[in-house]
């Protein structure tokens, strides 16, 4: 394989092939084509891989490579709060996240940020668009199945939080919109469901699809009972949406061995804290508290999509790393 300007990369930290091939414009299948003995899944810190940097590279245009703070964040520590706003305030009927649901992890447990904690060289998620690929002077388009996945499925995620947060707006607002825009919401666990259809049989993604159709189901039934303050329905819908998330959580679980139970129920209660936190402030009128939950709720369902995405990669690795002839 021709290079005229290769460079030798030291392996840092949660470094990964998604986010070298991104930043030096080249792509997964030519740093591997360069290193024969890599194993993509074990990069080992402190070796150096050879990379033939694109056109385009930053490497190439200022001889510099500069952290990604996005990507090789420093973890949070054991024991740090899950909720970027603190813990989740009470709503007006003092209601919370039920007690007892999750014995054998605390509320307060670190979550995931940016990547799949299970998975062995701590693969980073990719951001941005497809890399490019150089051939000669020309720079072709590739799209790589990995980024594919990832990009996919946190489109689908944010898709999620905002037509949620539209919903909750609609039902406490009492807007004229409300039927469209639950109409819409749910449209998302189909979009979820095709995602997992790609790798898992008929019945596992209509599974898939079920679950979070009753979550949101639960949570916009909850939204309209907090609204009109019957807390005693709002109380037993708030138990039955965090029953929900067990069951997702024992489900993904159940289907792929890269999907860690308590991460994911930790991760879908702090999803929904962070809803709970939105809907309390809106009926406060406190806007402003109420948009730094969803500021924060957006990023905690990033990470999601990150996990869901990082485990599928890892169950089946044949769909993602291609041929290097």
């Amino acid at each position: 394989m021709n290079c005229s300007n290769p460079i030798l990369h030291v392996i840092k930290p949660r470094d990964s092939l998604y986010q070298l091939a991104r930043y030096y414009q080249t792509t997964i299948q030519m740093i591997t084509a360069l290193n024969p003995n890599l194993n993509p899944y074990n990069l080992q810190v402190g070796s150096t891989l050879t990379i033939c940097p694109g056109t385009n590279s930053p490497i190439i245009q200022d001889d510099f490579y500069p952290a990604e703070p996005n990507m090789n964040q420093t973890p949070m520590a054991p024991g740090t709060s899950m909720n970027r706003l603190g813990p989740a305030p009470t709503i007006p009927n003092n209601m919370a996240r039920p007690t007892g649901m999750n014995p054998t992890m605390p509320n307060n447990m670190a979550r995931p940020t940016g990547m799949n904690p299970t998975m062995p060289n701590n693969m980073a998620r990719p951001t941005g668009t497809a890399p490019m690929m150089p051939n000669g002077n020309t720079m072709v388009s590739e799209i790589d199945p990995q980024m594919e996945l990832d990009e996919d499925m946190r489109a689908v995620w944010a898709q999620h939080v905002n037509w949620t947060r539209m919903l909750m707006i609609s039902i406490i607002e009492r807007l004229r919109d409300q039927t469209a825009v639950s109409n819409r919401l749910l449209r998302n666990p189909q979009d979820m469901a095709k995602i997992f259809a790609r790798f898992y049989p008929e019945n596992i993604a209509k599974n898939v699809e079920q679950l979070f159709r009753e979550h949101l189901r639960i949570g916009g039934d909850l939204m309209t009972a907090l609204r009109d303050r019957r807390m005693q329905d709002a109380e037993n819908l708030n138990q039955e949406w965090y029953a929900n998330a067990d069951n997702i959580a024992e489900t993904l679980s159940s289907i792929n061995p890269y999907y860690d139970k308590e991460v994911l129920r930790n991760m879908l209660y702090n999803h929904l804290d962070l809803l709970r936190e939105q809907i309390q402030n809106r009926i406060a009128a406190n806007y402003p508290a109420d948009i730094d939950a969803f500021d924060a709720g957006e990023e905690e369902a990033m990470d999601m999509a990150d996990y869901f995405a990082d485990g599928i990669m890892q169950q089946f690795p044949e769909n993602f790393i291609q041929s290097n002839e």
